[in-house]
C-alpha cells in the first residue's frame, strides 16, 4: 500500500504521520529526498528533480511492502506514483491535510525552522504553488483519487495542549 500525505506548507503532514501512522511502516519525506540530491540543508524548489525523485521513490518501493509518502508538490511525481502502485496491484490512498492561511501562517511563524529561514511565509507558498502544488491539488478534487479533508482544529487544539 502506498500512502501520500499532502498538503500545503505547515498543514500538519508530519504531525498527522507521527499521531496517526504506526511506527512499523516506512515514511519518506520528499523534502528528505530533495535534501539528500541537492546536498543542501535549505528548501529547494526545483522541478528538474521530479526525474531523480521518481528514481529514489522506485527505490524505496523495491525495499518496503507499506510506504507513507509525504509532501508531494508536483503532480507528474504523484500521478507517476499512483500509476505504479495500481500497476502492482497495491492499494493507493492520498490524505490531504488542510487548514486556513492564517493557521498555516501562524504555524510557520512558530516552528521558525532552519530550512525556513531564508523565506518568507509567502514566499514559501508561491514556490510550492510554481512547483505545481495547486495543481496536485486540484487534481485531487477533480478525480476519483481517495483523500480525506482532514480537519486541522482537532490537530491545532492537540499542538496546544502540549
Amino acid at each position: 500500500m502506498i500512502i501520500t500525505i499532502i498538503g500545503r506548507i505547515c498543514s500538519g503532514k508530519n504531525y498527522f504521520c507521527n499521531k496517526f501512522i504506526s511506527d512499523s511502516v516506512k515514511v519518506i519525506e520528499i523534502g528528505d529526498i530533495v535534501r539528500e540530491i541537492t546536498q543542501s540543508e535549505n528548501r529547494v524548489y526545483d522541478t528538474s528533480l521530479d526525474q531523480r525523485i521518481v528514481s529514489k521513490l522506485i527505490y524505496y518501493n523495491d525495499l518496503y511492502e507499506d510506504l507513507v509518502i509525504v509532501g508531494i508538490r508536483q503532480l507528474s511525481i504523484f500521478l507517476w506514483l499512483k500509476e505504479m502502485t495500481l500497476i502492482n496491484g497495491n492499494e493507493f490512498v492520498s490524505v490531504f491535510l488542510t487548514a486556513p492561511k492564517a493557521v498555516l501562517k501562524e504555524r510557520y511563524i512558530k516552528r521558525a525552522a532552519f530550512k525556513d529561514l531564508s523565506l518568507s511565509f509567502e514566499d514559501a507558498i508561491k514556490r510550492d504553488s510554481l512547483l505545481g502544488l495547486e495543481e496536485l491539488i486540484t487534481y485531487l478534487y477533480k478525480t476519483n483519487t481517495r483523500h480525506i479533508n482532514y480537519s486541522h482544529y482537532e490537530i491545532d487544539n492537540t499542538l496546544q495542549e502540549k
